[in-house]
């Protein structure tokens, strides 16, 4: 990780009260959390630290390079369960990031929790009176067990951020699971798509292998969660004050900082002194 070096003017390490003090050469502009956001500023990211979350969330670091393999895999998953869903005689709703500017939930008086928060979710199947929201995830077949019994806490807040926005009880996780052969499949499609475009991969890839075979290909675990939205609610609140206190204090406690990230900051604190 490192940081957006041009955004900042000064780091201050306040040991006594253990905060880190930001000064930014520009005042961060209001924004809402999205779904995404909401469990990572809430620490429950296992593989980062809530600070380097708030961090990333405001921009102050580096964005991480993604691998495109990881858009492909999540949009043929999509484009799995749109078939199987339709098979089944639902109405089926994909919402695209780009053309709904990463965001479902727009801001309307009818629901004043889309000033504050957001998201988009995957799919919406509808078939008479019953609306179904899934958030859609892929992996290797190889998490399957660890998918079945100890499934990612982000990803299930996620989705019952999203359901609850969208105004429905429960929101149905469903995880798709590729075998190895489909993998080096999609990153080989990946590679021959340069400049890289999700819908181009995907036609792609279903024109040169046509669509992977349940229980041959890939296995699906679908899982539905009630959704508590007092308690969710309270936790989606939370997430927001982090981020907020941020904006208004720049100060960020340094017990939510990781080791690396924070001798980062050391580094970054004598690189800015030094000039």
């Amino acid at each position: 990780m490192s940081f957006q070096k041009s955004k900042i003017r000064k780091i201050e390490i306040d040991a006594n009260k253990g905060v880190v003090n930001f000064t930014l050469m520009k005042e961060l502009k209001l924004k809402k959390v999205t779904s995404t956001w909401i469990p990572k500023l809430l620490g429950l990211n296992p593989f980062s630290s809530k600070g380097e979350e708030l961090l990333n969330f405001w921009g102050i670091l580096e964005k991480k390079e993604f691998d495109n393999y990881y858009s492909l895999r999540g949009a043929v998953a999509e484009e799995l369960l749109q078939k199987i869903l339709e098979g089944k005689g639902y109405t089926v709703s994909r919402y695209e990031a780009k053309e709904n500017d990463y965001d479902y939930f727009k801001y309307d008086n009818k629901n004043p929790l889309y000033k504050y928060f957001g998201g988009l979710p995957d799919i919406v199947a509808k078939k008479d009176d019953e609306v179904l929201l899934c958030e859609v995830k892929s992996k290797e077949l190889q998490y399957k067990k660890y998918v079945d019994e100890n499934p990612p806490q982000t990803e299930i807040m996620q989705g019952k951020i999203l359901g609850l926005l969208y105004g429905l009880d429960k929101t149905a996780m469903v995880w798709f699971l590729f075998d190895d052969d489909i993998a080096r499949k999609m990153k080989n499609i990946v590679e021959e798509v340069q400049p890289y475009d999700t819908q181009k991969a995907v036609e792609l890839y279903l024109q040169k292998h046509g669509y992977p075979r349940f229980k041959i290909d890939y296995d699906i675990i679908r899982k539905d969660y009630d959704i508590d939205k007092k308690e969710l609610l309270e936790e989606m609140k939370k997430a927001y004050k982090y981020a907020e206190t941020f904006r208004q204090t720049l100060k960020i406690d340094i017990k939510d900082l990781d080791s690396l990230l924070f001798n980062e900051i050391l580094e970054l604190q004598k690189e800015i002194s030094n000039e």
